[in-house]
């Protein structure tokens, strides 16, 4: 069953269609999630805790197929291995993952709040929501920044918003006014039914296009969930035909306060037709998850020369101290543990003494139990 076209109707408010014979499939196949949440896990020692889990008997004997099912089984606690805060809360997440699970088999997508009054709602197809259903704010460096720097009404873009979760904290939890990017169209209906869910239409601005250097026509993949990519030529994949424009295009002389980007190698064509933004001095934050998907092609050497050339600097940010510190001269490293994205600030003393008054106010972000 194709689950790109089993989208959710926002309208009918009809749930995912998930075959019954596919219980132990794994929500973060094939998704940017799962490369995040699953490979690098099994790169980085996970494979420890598999042989936790499968039998040392069934993994000599019993045949590829029971290896292959009890491998789909434990694949969802490996959460554990990933985020220090499940460990910390075995029960409740375990209690979760089995709800999910439970909930996925009888084919009902359920609402769950992520930070009060955010809501999102789980879908069998994405990943984004199905972690935060688990331990909360994911990405806790990046997303607690984010919501201690920005502040009523100002400005956030969300390039490639996947299914909203950036878009529904900045505009539910800080009140900012957002405008949305998100060119693949099963996204883009998870993306329109959580803001409406959370009653945001008013703030947020949802454009179903995609954000590169220049205006042009492209593809993007259907197949990878939330991990599909822009591609300027017809492959042997599936694929949507869809709109490019460049941000600068896009925003004109509205400058937002603060940008995340997360396009799947798509990032240094986003950066180049930003120009007019980033050299504006109201646009002091850019997250962006840039990850070099071959070895030595250097996509991360230019985005981090771009941002430079503006004035950006690489930081770090520990939520639990509130703390943003910046990275030595050549230094490279992600915003926090266990958040592979890039935090870029251009007045680094400005960003403090935002964040040092949120601390003492709403900015004590904690990850909402679900």
């Amino acid at each position: 069953m194709d689950l790109s076209n089993r989208v959710s109707d926002r309208l009918g408010n009809r749930p995912i269609i998930i075959p019954v014979a596919d219980l132990t499939a794994d929500p973060f196949d094939s998704e940017a999630d799962a490369n995040r949440d699953v490979s690098s896990t099994l790169q980085n020692g996970a494979k420890g805790a598999w042989e936790r889990v499968v039998p040392a008997r069934a993994s000599r004997g019993a045949g590829k197929p029971i290896r292959t099912f009890l491998r789909k089984l434990s694949r969802p606690f490996l959460v554990f291995e990933r985020y220090p805060i499940a460990r910390r809360r075995i029960v409740s997440v375990s209690a979760r993952i089995i709800r999910f699970h439970a909930a996925r088999m009888l084919n009902r997508s359920f609402v769950f709040t992520l930070l009060p009054p955010v809501r999102l709602r789980v879908r069998f197809d994405f990943g984004s929501p199905v972690v935060a259903y688990y331990i909360g704010l994911y990405e806790k460096s990046s997303m607690t920044f984010l919501l201690r720097y920005l502040r009523q009404d100002e400005g956030f873009v969300d390039v490639g918003a996947n299914v909203g979760v950036y878009t529904v904290l900045a505009a539910g939890v800080a009140g900012a006014r957002v405008r949305a990017f998100e060119p693949f169209s099963g996204a883009y209906d998870a993306l329109v039914e959580n803001v409406s869910l959370n009653a945001l239409d008013d703030r947020v601005e949802l454009h179903r296009r995609g954000i590169g250097s220049r205006n042009a026509k492209a593809f993007i993949t259907t197949a990878h969930k939330g991990g599909n990519r822009i591609t300027g030529a017809k492959t042997g994949e599936t694929l949507e035909r869809i709109d490019i424009v460049s941000l600068d295009h896009a925003v004109g002389t509205d400058v937002p306060d603060a940008i995340k980007i997360d396009v799947e190698g798509y990032e240094e064509q986003v950066l180049r037709g930003a120009r007019q933004i980033l050299s504006s001095r109201k646009n002091n934050v850019v997250i962006i998850e840039a990850i070099d998907r071959d070895p030595g092609c250097g996509h991360v050497d230019r985005c981090v020369s771009i941002l430079t050339r503006f004035g950006f600097r690489l930081c770090t940010y520990d939520p639990d101290t509130n703390r943003l510190t910046e990275c030595g001269r050549g230094a490279r490293a992600f915003v926090g543990p266990n958040d592979e994205n890039y935090l870029f600030v251009k007045d680094i003393e400005k960003a403090r003494r935002r964040i040092g008054q949120a601390g003492r106010g709403m900015g004590n972000v904690r990850e909402e139990r679900p």
